[in-house]
């Protein structure tokens, strides 16, 4: 049983998957797997995830698929998707770019999710997780992590909390891989990342659904060697 998990960049899919993770596995009965895939950024994510989805769902290899999950950076994507222009309202940003998405990849099994601005949006809800001299300034921040911008992105703001506090720079592929590894989830669900819910009805759906198959499966066995007693010993043949 598992996820499927597309997003844009390679920088952090696996330590993103791991974060998802954490926070589904205690809300469930048994553990999901989220197999991360990656794409060359945000125009080859739009080019080619319709063909990815397919690609990945098709045949034998789908079918223990709970759901293929697309995540994209909400940031600069009116400018390739052309029903956002004009609405400045967040949430009818997202519900465009969703449908959008949803429609241009025909899919069952996929759903669209938006982060506000950057991952970097999650982070910020765990000041906790970074370093101790910058924790005061990202703590002013973390209670709406998914409010900043749009003069200041999340990204943008920890570079600069990271080179005046720090006297280096923000890498996203080290930093950020480092930073989902220990942030918690719970307060980044509190906060903006409201696909989980998606997530995890969809996989006590699945597991619903497994657990009934397998109850019937169970039952018919059951009935067929109650017959078979029922019948009595048989003759065998032999040439």
């Amino acid at each position: 049983m598992r996820f499927l998990l597309f997003v844009e960049d390679r920088a952090e899919r696996f330590a993103i998957a791991n974060y998802l993770k954490r926070w589904l596995d205690p809300r469930l009965s048994k553990p999901v797997r989220i197999r991360p895939i990656w794409f060359n950024g945000k125009s080859d994510y739009l080019k080619d995830i319709a063909k990815k989805v397919e690609l990945h769902l098709s045949g034998q290899s789908g079918a223990d698929v709970i759901a293929a999950i697309g995540l994209v950076d909400l940031l600069t994507l009116d400018e390739d998707i052309a029903v956002m222009r004009g609405l400045s309202n967040v949430h009818d940003q997202c519900l465009a770019a969703r449908q959008y998405m949803e429609q241009r990849v025909q899919h069952v099994k996929f759903r669209q999710h938006l982060a506000v601005y950057e991952i970097e949006a999650w982070l910020i809800a765990s000041p906790q997780a970074f370093p101790s001299d910058a924790q005061a300034e990202v703590r002013i921040r973390s209670s709406n992590p998914e409010g900043i911008g749009p003069e200041e992105s999340p990204a943008q703001l920890l570079h600069r909390i990271y080179r005046d506090r720090l006297g280096r720079r923000y890498k996203k592929s080290t930093d950020g891989s480092a930073l989902l590894l220990s942030a918690d989830p719970e307060n980044a669900y509190r906060a903006c990342a409201r696909m989980l819910d998606d997530m995890l009805a969809l996989a006590r759906n699945q597991v619903k659904r497994t657990t009934t198959y397998n109850l019937a499966a169970l039952e018919m066995r059951s009935d067929r060697a109650g017959d078979a007693a029922d019948a009595g010993p048989g003759f065998g043949w032999a040439a």
